[in-house]
Protein backbone atom coordinates (compact mmCIF):
# COMPACT_ATOMS: atom_id res chain seq x y z
CA UNK A 1 0.00 0.00 0.00
CA UNK A 2 2.81 2.43 0.93
CA UNK A 3 4.60 1.69 -2.33
CA UNK A 4 1.48 2.35 -4.40
CA UNK A 5 1.01 5.79 -2.80
CA UNK A 6 4.60 6.84 -3.59
CA UNK A 7 4.39 5.57 -7.17
CA UNK A 8 1.02 7.28 -7.69
CA UNK A 9 2.46 10.57 -6.41
CA UNK A 10 5.35 10.32 -8.86
CA UNK A 11 3.10 9.46 -11.77
CA UNK A 12 0.82 12.43 -11.06
CA UNK A 13 3.81 14.76 -11.42
CA UNK A 14 4.85 13.01 -14.60
CA UNK A 15 1.38 13.33 -16.16
CA UNK A 16 1.27 17.00 -15.19
CA UNK A 17 4.49 17.65 -17.03
CA UNK A 18 3.23 15.86 -20.13
CA UNK A 19 0.00 17.89 -20.13
CA UNK A 20 1.92 21.13 -19.80
CA UNK A 21 4.12 20.20 -22.71
CA UNK A 22 1.16 19.16 -24.83
CA UNK A 23 -0.32 22.65 -24.70
CA UNK A 24 2.33 23.91 -27.14
CA UNK A 25 2.07 20.87 -29.42
CA UNK A 26 3.52 17.41 -29.09
CA UNK A 27 6.02 18.03 -31.85
CA UNK A 28 7.45 21.13 -30.14
CA UNK A 29 8.59 19.60 -26.85
CA UNK A 30 11.70 21.42 -25.79
CA UNK A 31 14.84 19.62 -24.71
CA UNK A 32 14.44 20.92 -21.16
CA UNK A 33 10.92 19.40 -20.96
CA UNK A 34 12.28 15.98 -21.83
CA UNK A 35 15.02 16.47 -19.29
CA UNK A 36 12.39 17.24 -16.66
CA UNK A 37 10.43 14.10 -17.57
CA UNK A 38 13.57 11.99 -17.41
CA UNK A 39 14.42 13.43 -14.00
CA UNK A 40 10.96 12.69 -12.64
CA UNK A 41 11.11 9.14 -13.99
CA UNK A 42 14.39 8.68 -12.16
CA UNK A 43 12.82 10.07 -8.97
CA UNK A 44 9.93 7.58 -9.25
CA UNK A 45 12.38 4.70 -9.61
CA UNK A 46 14.36 5.98 -6.62
CA UNK A 47 11.16 6.20 -4.54
CA UNK A 48 10.20 2.64 -5.50
CA UNK A 49 13.63 1.43 -4.38
CA UNK A 50 13.35 3.29 -1.04
CA UNK A 51 9.86 1.96 -0.36
CA UNK A 52 10.96 -1.60 -1.13
CA UNK A 53 13.78 -1.19 1.39
CA UNK A 54 11.42 0.15 4.06
CA UNK A 55 8.96 -2.72 3.51
CA UNK A 56 11.76 -5.24 3.83
CA UNK A 57 12.71 -3.77 7.22
CA UNK A 58 9.19 -3.30 8.61
CA UNK A 59 7.55 -6.53 7.40
CA UNK A 60 8.23 -9.40 9.86
CA UNK A 61 9.74 -12.53 8.34
CA UNK A 62 7.37 -14.79 10.32
CA UNK A 63 4.63 -14.39 12.96
CA UNK A 64 5.64 -14.56 16.65
CA UNK A 65 5.25 -18.01 18.25
CA UNK A 66 2.14 -16.92 20.19
CA UNK A 67 0.33 -16.38 16.87
CA UNK A 68 1.41 -19.66 15.27
CA UNK A 69 -0.48 -22.97 15.23
CA UNK A 70 -0.29 -24.69 18.62
CA UNK A 71 1.32 -27.81 17.15
CA UNK A 72 4.05 -25.76 15.47
CA UNK A 73 5.09 -24.24 18.79
CA UNK A 74 4.62 -27.08 21.29
CA UNK A 75 5.16 -30.79 21.70
CA UNK A 76 3.31 -32.38 24.62
CA UNK A 77 4.11 -35.67 26.36
CA UNK A 78 1.57 -36.85 28.93
CA UNK A 79 3.46 -37.73 32.12
CA UNK A 80 0.55 -38.76 34.37
CA UNK A 81 -3.24 -38.75 34.59
CA UNK A 82 -5.12 -38.39 37.88
CA UNK A 83 -8.80 -38.22 38.75
CA UNK A 84 -10.33 -36.52 41.75
CA UNK A 85 -13.63 -35.02 42.79
CA UNK A 86 -12.44 -31.73 44.32
CA UNK A 87 -9.57 -29.34 44.95
CA UNK A 88 -8.98 -26.84 47.76
CA UNK A 89 -9.84 -23.31 46.63
CA UNK A 90 -7.08 -20.70 46.60
CA UNK A 91 -9.49 -18.28 48.30
CA UNK A 92 -12.94 -19.04 49.79
CA UNK A 93 -15.92 -18.27 47.59
CA UNK A 94 -18.50 -15.62 48.50
CA UNK A 95 -20.59 -18.37 50.06
CA UNK A 96 -17.61 -19.51 52.13
CA UNK A 97 -16.91 -22.67 50.11
CA UNK A 98 -13.29 -23.75 50.49
CA UNK A 99 -13.17 -26.37 47.73
CA UNK A 100 -13.63 -26.53 43.97
CA UNK A 101 -16.02 -29.43 43.39
CA UNK A 102 -16.35 -31.26 40.08
CA UNK A 103 -19.78 -31.62 38.52
CA UNK A 104 -18.54 -34.90 37.09
CA UNK A 105 -14.94 -35.86 37.76
CA UNK A 106 -11.76 -33.82 37.48
CA UNK A 107 -9.24 -35.29 35.06
CA UNK A 108 -5.77 -33.95 35.84
CA UNK A 109 -3.27 -34.14 33.00
CA UNK A 110 0.37 -33.69 33.93
CA UNK A 111 2.55 -32.95 30.91
CA UNK A 112 6.10 -32.40 29.80
CA UNK A 113 6.02 -29.65 27.19
CA UNK A 114 8.71 -28.40 24.82
CA UNK A 115 8.79 -25.16 22.87
CA UNK A 116 9.82 -26.35 19.39
CA UNK A 117 9.80 -22.89 17.80
CA UNK A 118 12.95 -20.81 17.31
CA UNK A 119 12.12 -18.11 19.89
CA UNK A 120 11.25 -17.93 23.61
CA UNK A 121 7.51 -17.99 24.42
CA UNK A 122 6.00 -16.07 27.33
CA UNK A 123 3.59 -18.76 28.52
CA UNK A 124 2.30 -22.25 27.82
CA UNK A 125 -1.26 -21.84 26.51
CA UNK A 126 -2.95 -24.61 28.52
CA UNK A 127 -6.28 -22.81 28.06
CA UNK A 128 -6.10 -23.77 24.36
CA UNK A 129 -6.13 -27.48 25.22
CA UNK A 130 -9.23 -29.67 25.02
CA UNK A 131 -10.25 -33.19 26.01
CA UNK A 132 -12.22 -35.07 23.39
CA UNK A 133 -14.08 -38.33 23.94
CA UNK A 134 -14.67 -41.11 21.42
CA UNK A 135 -17.94 -39.55 20.26
CA UNK A 136 -16.37 -36.18 19.40
CA UNK A 137 -17.56 -34.25 22.47
CA UNK A 138 -14.98 -31.75 23.68
CA UNK A 139 -14.25 -30.32 27.14
CA UNK A 140 -12.36 -27.13 27.93
CA UNK A 141 -10.06 -26.70 30.97
CA UNK A 142 -11.53 -25.79 34.36
CA UNK A 143 -9.66 -22.62 35.25
CA UNK A 144 -10.25 -22.69 39.04
CA UNK A 145 -9.29 -26.34 39.34
CA UNK A 146 -6.20 -25.88 37.17
CA UNK A 147 -5.01 -22.92 39.27
CA UNK A 148 -5.65 -24.88 42.47
CA UNK A 149 -3.77 -27.92 41.21
CA UNK A 150 -0.72 -25.98 39.99
CA UNK A 151 -0.58 -23.92 43.19
CA UNK A 152 -0.72 -27.05 45.36
CA UNK A 153 2.05 -28.76 43.42
CA UNK A 154 5.29 -27.04 44.43
CA UNK A 155 7.27 -29.04 41.85
CA UNK A 156 5.25 -27.31 39.11
CA UNK A 157 4.56 -23.95 40.76
CA UNK A 158 8.16 -23.23 41.79
CA UNK A 159 9.56 -24.11 38.38
CA UNK A 160 7.39 -21.82 36.26
CA UNK A 161 9.78 -19.92 33.95
CA UNK A 162 9.61 -16.27 32.94
CA UNK A 163 9.88 -17.53 29.37
CA UNK A 164 9.76 -20.97 27.80
CA UNK A 165 13.06 -21.37 25.98
CA UNK A 166 13.32 -23.44 22.76
CA UNK A 167 14.01 -27.20 23.15
CA UNK A 168 13.87 -27.21 26.96
CA UNK A 169 11.43 -29.48 28.82
CA UNK A 170 8.95 -27.94 31.30
CA UNK A 171 6.40 -29.67 33.52
CA UNK A 172 2.85 -28.36 33.29
CA UNK A 173 -0.63 -29.38 34.41
CA UNK A 174 -4.21 -28.80 33.31
CA UNK A 175 -7.53 -29.95 34.81
CA UNK A 176 -10.79 -30.81 33.02
CA UNK A 177 -14.26 -31.46 34.48
CA UNK A 178 -15.83 -34.35 32.54
CA UNK A 179 -18.63 -36.90 33.13
CA UNK A 180 -17.46 -39.53 35.60
CA UNK A 181 -17.86 -42.41 33.14
CA UNK A 182 -15.86 -40.82 30.29
CA UNK A 183 -13.16 -43.08 28.84
CA UNK A 184 -11.00 -43.13 25.70
CA UNK A 185 -10.18 -39.46 26.03
CA UNK A 186 -7.79 -37.60 23.76
CA UNK A 187 -5.90 -34.42 24.58
CA UNK A 188 -5.81 -31.99 21.68
CA UNK A 189 -5.29 -28.34 20.91
CA UNK A 190 -8.30 -26.17 20.10
CA UNK A 191 -6.98 -25.56 16.58
CA UNK A 192 -6.53 -29.30 15.98
CA UNK A 193 -2.78 -29.13 15.25
CA UNK A 194 -1.82 -31.29 18.27
CA UNK A 195 -3.37 -34.60 19.35
CA UNK A 196 -2.24 -36.86 22.23
CA UNK A 197 -4.27 -39.96 23.26
CA UNK A 198 -4.69 -40.46 27.03
CA UNK A 199 -3.97 -44.16 27.34
CA UNK A 200 -4.68 -44.34 31.08
CA UNK A 201 -7.98 -42.43 31.12
CA UNK A 202 -10.02 -44.98 33.06
CA UNK A 203 -12.87 -44.14 35.46
CA UNK A 204 -12.21 -43.75 39.15
CA UNK A 205 -11.15 -41.09 41.65
CA UNK A 206 -7.87 -40.51 43.43
CA UNK A 207 -7.42 -38.36 46.53
CA UNK A 208 -7.02 -34.66 45.89
CA UNK A 209 -3.40 -33.47 46.15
Amino acid sequence: MLRRWFVAFGLVGLVGTLVGCGSSGRDDLRAESWATITTQQQQVVALQTQVAGIEAIVRPSSPPPEMMDFGRVWTVEVAAIERTSEFPRLTPSESGRTTVVARGIFVVVRMNVVNVSTEPVNSFAWWDLRLEDNTGRTFSPNELATESFVTARSDIRENQPDEFQPRLVYEQGVVFDVPADEVELTLRSDDGTLTVPLLASTPGATPAP
